[in-house]
């Protein structure tokens, strides 16, 4: 990331969690740039919005949806770690809560970014399918894999449109 991002960037901090990397993203693009953090989940909204704050931070825009392949009613299985929340179910699942998605196209709205940041528990490919306007641009990809729940939601040959 330190070698990439620079002044006035646009970049996706995608299951932004309590902002650890958001707040080093937010340094990176500086006064003139955006981070979009991304983190469906209320307790860790909370957190992060509070890290935010403590660190006086104006250059980030929280996004309450996960990011996914359309914008859907979607359901998200809680997990006793709040990190570990995913779309899709799994031994950690202790609560479930029906949200809204969003694309990575939708929410940029436009905007190139230079770097997306994806750890969303399996949702990763889904995430890009509904970034093709972004892709486009050739931003630099970074990924986390949960490959338990990655398999689980991996799209099949029909969601891709293929017989």
């Amino acid at each position: 990331m330190t070698r990439v991002v620079r002044e006035g960037d646009t970049v996706i901090d995608g299951g932004a969690n309590v902002g650890y990397f958001t707040n080093l993203l937010s340094q990176l693009v500086g006064k003139t740039g955006l981070v979009f953090a991304v983190e469906p989940t209320p307790v860790n909204i909370f957190k992060l919005k509070r890290n935010l704050a403590n660190n006086a931070t104006r250059n980030v825009r929280v996004v309450k949806s996960p990011l996914y392949s359309s914008i859907a009613e979607v359901t998200l299985h809680l997990a006793a770690h709040s990190g570990y929340n995913s779309l899709e179910p799994s031994g950690e699942t202790v609560g479930r809560m029906k949200t809204i998605s969003t694309t990575i196209d939708a929410m940029l709205d436009g905007q190139v970014p230079k770097l997306i940041k994806l750890d969303i528990e399996g949702a990763e490919e889904k995430a890009l399918w509904g970034a093709g306007q972004a892709l486009a641009h050739k931003p630099y990809v970074i990924m986390e894999l949960n490959e338990d729940a990655l398999k689980n939601l991996i799209l099949t040959a029909s969601e891709y449109g293929l017989q």
